[in-house]
């Protein structure tokens, strides 16, 4: 790496997320992050990624919504293990100003999530973002952890629960700290 440029993008996990970007461009998918960030986290085809978020009701050139995220990991054969949020991220460093950037510095590097930010999810696989907003300081909102079992885990549930009702508690109006 050069001494003087901070943010270089490592050229393999960048050419990885070219690679699934170019299959979309081909099938003529824009704003294609959701699928493409399901593939890279789950080592599944674009194809297959694509097929899923139709099957969650995802229309060809738009976006994803939370739940189908969640939905496509699911149907996917991986499970959302713990949903963190910046409310639930408490004993985690820059909890509160967490970003695409500095979570690879704090996350587990052994472990792959899903980062859900204001309009883009990517995917942080090995330590490494594996999408264009490597390096960048997009704010992160939330964070599903990919996981090969059923969360069964009582800890898990109640993290997905407070998260979602957090969730409906900003919708209606009401402050949430």
């Amino acid at each position: 790496m050069h001494k003087y440029r901070k943010n270089v993008k490592d050229e393999g996990t960048y050419n990885e997320w070219k690679r699934l970007n170019e299959i979309a461009d081909i099938m003529g998918d824009r704003a294609s992050c959701g699928p493409l960030a399901l593939a890279a986290a789950t080592g599944i085809t674009y194809q297959e990624a694509f097929n899923i978020y139709s099957k969650e009701g995802r229309k060809k050139g738009t976006g994803v919504y939370d739940h189908q995220i969640v939905n496509a990991t699911k149907r996917s054969g991986f499970y959302p293990r713990q949903m963190y949020s910046r409310y639930l991220m408490k004993n985690y460093k820059y909890a509160d100003t967490m970003t695409f950037n500095n979570a690879v510095k704090v996350l587990d590097k052994t472990k792959t999530y899903m980062l859900i930010g204001v309009g883009h999810v990517a995917t942080l696989r090995n330590g490494k973002v594996i999408d264009w907003s490597q390096g960048r300081k997009m704010k992160v909102n939330w964070i599903i952890e990919l996981q090969d079992e059923n969360c069964s885990d009582d800890v898990d549930r109640g993290a997905r629960d407070n998260f979602f009702k957090m969730k409906k508690l900003e919708k209606t109006g009401v402050k949430v700290c």
